[in-house]
């Protein structure tokens, strides 16, 4: 303060300091206004400032650059040997140079978010995956990365390529057969020759675990299938010959094919099921005899229920439109697997019909509590679930979400909050596990 105002007393600064409790920019005010009036009042006659004063200098620079500090222009100004062009030089620099680093600074923050929430998309996916088609994560984070980040890709890799694949594997780890020497005997006839313990229950068990599904298109779930495909004029647009693969990965489970199915159409993915059309499948002609034809798309083989959009170019619903056909169909399918699995997947539901399918799936989960307390004479009132598992509302993480904030998660929660049911909210799901006391 001193350096700034030689012509000042030291007492006078010191006052002024101590007036302004310790603050700089106060206490330069004060001195400033004490200041110029002594000089008004010694030098009433001269109404021109003098410009050679350092005071004055900080004071026109504090003017000229209002959003720097007092205390950087005075120490700039005095680093110039109080030359004025010099220190407005360097605090245009000081100007640039802070500028700059907020921008590198504001850069580097940009890219740590894009990363972090780049991260965040890519383990979602990879975790849907492995929901959708019930592989292990390291499959399905392989497969996600070899189709170099698409999604739909690499679920249809999958379904075509990996029961290949498991059983290239499995070939290649089987041991040669040999004809062994028994222990501690000697060379005997094969009829003759020691017998090994005969492990007949865990051979069953083991051959009907990996027992394999065999497709048969005169099947019940090949009907069921083919039923609830050529209902829908979404579904429909999908390669039969990817539906069939997809039966046999799921060994005959017709819920979660068409699962797969709506993800695929919600995603535009539809053509990815295409990979190889040269192939041939064989039918039956009307003469009940075999004949061999190319594949082609589902229209060519079966007679639509619905007739085929005009335009093969599917649009992602928005997430606020009305319930379509192929909402209503996932609705029926998640809540028929509901029913298997106590766990509900809301990934591709609409935010109105996630709400409707999640009130539906928890009443009818409460009233098998109730059934099951009255068969067993257990019918005393609880709020909590004794008879039956909590039941699991999967909301996803924002996966399927505008902006990062998931749309169909805030509204279940909204409507947890205002129901009769007791959630824990957990990381991309509910866990429901009776009603409110």
């Amino acid at each position: 303060m001193t350096e700034c105002f030689p012509d000042v007393p030291k007492d006078a600064i010191f006052d002024a300091v101590e007036e302004a409790d310790g603050d700089f920019n106060k206490a330069f005010d004060i001195i400033m206004t004490t200041y110029s009036g002594d000089a008004q009042q010694s030098d009433e006659t001269s109404d021109e400032p003098d410009v050679e004063d350092p005071s004055f200098k900080i004071s026109s620079l504090a003017e000229a650059f209002p959003h720097i500090d007092v205390e950087i222009i005075s120490k700039t100004l005095l680093d110039c040997d109080n030359d004025s062009e010099k220190a407005i030089e360097s605090l245009l620099n000081h100007d640039i140079i802070v500028e700059f680093e907020q921008k590198l600074e504001l850069e580097e923050i940009n890219k740590n978010q894009n990363s972090n929430r780049t991260w965040v998309q890519v383990n979602e996916r990879i975790y849907h995956i492995s929901e959708l088609l019930h592989v292990e994560l390291n499959v399905a984070k392989s497969y996600y990365h070899k189709n170099g980040g698409n999604i739909v890709q690499a679920l249809v890799d999958i379904i075509y390529n990996l029961r290949n694949e498991e059983k290239r594997a499995k070939e290649q780890l089987k041991p040669k057969t040999t004809n062994n020497i028994p222990y501690g005997g000697r060379v005997q006839n094969h009829s003759t020759s020691s017998k090994p313990v005969y492990k007949g229950r865990r051979k069953r068990r083991n051959s009907e675990a990996n027992q394999e599904y065999v497709y048969n298109e005169n099947s019940p779930e090949v009907s069921e299938l083919a039923s609830l495909i050529y209902d829908d004029p979404h579904l429909v647009n999908i390669n039969w010959e990817f539906n069939q693969e997809a039966l046999v990965f799921f060994k005959g489970n017709v819920t979660n094919v068409i699962a797969l199915d709506l993800f695929i159409v919600e995603h535009n993915g539809v053509k990815e099921t295409y990979q190889n059309e040269s192939k041939t499948i064989s039918i039956n002609n009307n003469n009940n005899n075999r004949i061999t034809t190319p594949i082609k798309p589902p229209s060519f083989k079966f007679t639509q229920v619905l007739p085929k959009p005009t335009s093969t170019v599917l649009r992602s619903p928005s997430i606020e439109d009305d319930l379509t056909s192929q909402q209503i169909a996932l609705q029926r399918v998640q809540l028929r697997k509901c029913r298997e699995i106590n766990k509900l997947d809301l990934h591709g539901f609409h935010v109105k019909n996630a709400r409707d399918t999640t009130a539906k799936a928890l009443r009818d989960w409460w009233q098998d509590e109730l059934k099951a307390r009255e068969a067993s004479g257990r019918a005393a009132y609880s709020a909590k679930a004794r008879e039956v598992e909590p039941f699991i509302v999967v909301t996803g993480k924002g996966l399927h979400s505008e902006g990062g904030v998931s749309k169909v998660r805030a509204s279940i929660k909204k409507w947890m909050k205002n129901s009769e049911f007791y959630a824990l909210e957990e990381e991309a799901r509910f866990v429901v596990i009776g009603l409110k006391s």
